[in-house]
């Protein structure tokens, strides 16, 4: 017993250790590794220093509701996982290695979750980077790692769900159809709950308050249950608080129970998520991208055409890959969902300073979202490099179609909604026109870092450099428009902020234009 635990002990540490190793190989990274723990820790300093500010009636509630959304995204994401291939704890080297060795499966289990766990605390650092948000709020510290835990706690439980899921549904059409049931159920009972109530109180904000004040998130397994914790103690309700973080703690251990219990050999089942992450891997590295977008489902024929010549071919070829893979073409989920939030808003609040806000919230999930689109994938395959034409118009061009989307989407983000309320269209559509140089921005941004550092700066760790790149190089803009704003002048802000951005757009593409001046270039490291 012993000399097995000894061996996973060892086997984490000599992970960490071989990954310091390959770091070290790379100052760059060294640099940029202690860049952002200095970063990190003045933050943390700044957090316990500074005390709270004086607390608002509404402003902690809205804190509450965007955490309970954000974690929506990994509970169906969890889900959808679930009924398809599942979820995996363990890399290619684990299977090979530990699957194989003459160690307790259970024990193998544990060596994954804790190296699951390892990772999600990985990913919910960005949250201890809100400390001057929370302080504003009126909360302190404690308050900070309270959230930064709860993130932790459902995320984990989000993978054991998505794994049990698979476990059981697996072959199983009908026991599918049922865990969708269960899944989609709870939020059609707090959806009537709301209408109803909207219906009575007539503010969606007040109404949206009075949701979350009478405990109705308690509805929702896993999120509703973290975010009523939350909500409990920061009300000083400490009994609810600790018994709606016990029903979590529950629940993840009866898909533990699940994944251990319900089959004796669970490795068959973690082999298919493992292996399927794995082969997508290696495909990318290979540049083999169809072999990564193959999907069962059923393909359009798609209405555009082939046309262009040199590398306008590539930006005809994007258009027509969209209009086959998606029956909106360029706009995909992503887009009718920023579509939708946006004049749903906008009829809630016809208010003309909605605009800003729309217009920010988009810039911060916009750094999240953007992605770098097929102009990106074009980079793993050799056909962009045999195209006689300067760097700078074969990353254009290739970039050409996920810049049409951003501007359709853009517009019809803020134009449609000049039906139903009173802003100054002169307004909407300057906000139009900077959402889409901001978008333009964020791609030259992606593709100048993978000139740089051979990979897309936003993964892992690197996505917090990412975003304090984006951030110190938008101040001018930023700068600009407040004061146009305070002079009242927001037309000539928002003209500013947008040329600032076209000029940062360029200046990236200039310069990223040498990452197709080495086609031998790793485009994807292959871990396993």
């Amino acid at each position: 017993m012993g000399v097995i635990v000894n061996s996973i002990i060892f086997l984490i540490t000599r992970t960490l250790k071989n990954k310091f190793k390959n770091m070290l190989r790379k100052p760059s990274m060294v640099i940029l590794y202690l860049f952002f723990i200095l970063f990190f820790g003045y933050s943390i300093v700044l957090t316990v220093l500074n005390p709270p500010a004086l607390p608002t009636s509404a402003k902690p509630q809205w804190l509450l509701v965007f955490f309970t959304v954000y974690l929506m995204f990994f509970y169906f994401g969890g889900i959808t996982k679930g009924l398809s291939s599942g979820s995996s704890f363990f890399e290619m080297s684990d299977v090979n290695l530990l699957f194989g060795a003459p160690v307790n499966p259970k024990q193998i289990l544990g060596y994954g979750i804790l190296s699951q766990a390892g990772k999600s605390l990985i990913g919910g650092l960005f949250l201890l980077l809100q400390g001057t948000t929370f302080a504003s709020l009126g909360l302190n510290t404690i308050h900070l790692f309270l959230f930064f835990g709860a993130y932790v706690l459902a995320l984990l439980i989000c993978e054991f769900m998505s794994l049990a899921i698979y476990m059981i549904t697996n072959q199983h059409e009908r026991r599918k159809k049922i865990v969708k049931v269960i899944a989609i159920l709870p939020i059609l009972v707090l959806a009537v709950s709301y209408l109803r109530k909207y219906l009575e109180i007539g503010d969606y904000k007040e109404t949206l308050f009075s949701i979350l004040e009478d405990g109705s998130l308690k509805l929702l397994p896993i999120v509703g249950w973290t975010t009523e914790g939350l909500r409990t103690y920061l009300a000083g309700n400490m009994a609810a608080a600790g018994f709606n973080i016990l029903l979590t703690l529950l629940l993840g251990i009866f898909f533990i129970a699940v994944i251990i219990l319900y089959n004796s050999d669970y490795y068959e089942d973690v082999l298919v998520a493992t292996e399927t992450s794995f082969e997508k891997k290696r495909a990318l590295t290979e540049g083999n991208i169809n072999a990564v977008s193959k999907t069962p489902k059923k393909v359009n024929k798609g209405n555009k055409r082939l046309a262009g010549i040199g590398a306008q071919a590539i930006l005809y070829k994007h258009l027509l890959e969209s209009s086959r893979n998606n029956r909106f073409s360029l706009l995909d989920g992503s887009s009718l969902f920023m579509i939708a939030g946006a004049n749903i808003a906008a009829y809630f609040n016809k208010e003309s300073m909605t605009m800003l806000i729309i217009l920010a919230a988009s810039f911060y999930l916009q750094c999240f979202l953007i992605g770098t689109g097929r102009g990106l994938k074009e980079l793993y395959t050799h056909y962009i490099y045999l195209i006689p034409e300067s760097s700078f118009n074969k990353i254009i061009w290739s970039n050409g179609e996920i810049i049409l989307k951003h501007i359709l989407e853009s517009f019809l983000m803020f134009l449609p909604a000049l039906i139903f309320t009173n802003w100054n269209p002169v307004i909407a559509l300057l906000c139009a026109i900077a959402r889409s140089c901001f978008s333009i921005y964020l791609i030259a941004a992606n593709m100048l870092s993978q000139r740089i550092f051979q990979n897309i700066i936003s993964q892992g760790l690197l996505l917090f450099i990412y975003l304090l790149f984006i951030m110190f190089t938008m101040v001018p803009g930023f700068i600009a428009l407040l004061i146009a704003y305070t002079a009242n002048a927001l037309s000539v802000g928002l003209i500013l902020l947008s040329l600032w951005e076209i000029i940062l757009s360029v200046l990236f593409f200039f310069f990223s234009r040498g990452v197709l001046h080495a086609s031998d270039m790793p485009t994807m490291q292959r871990k396993n």
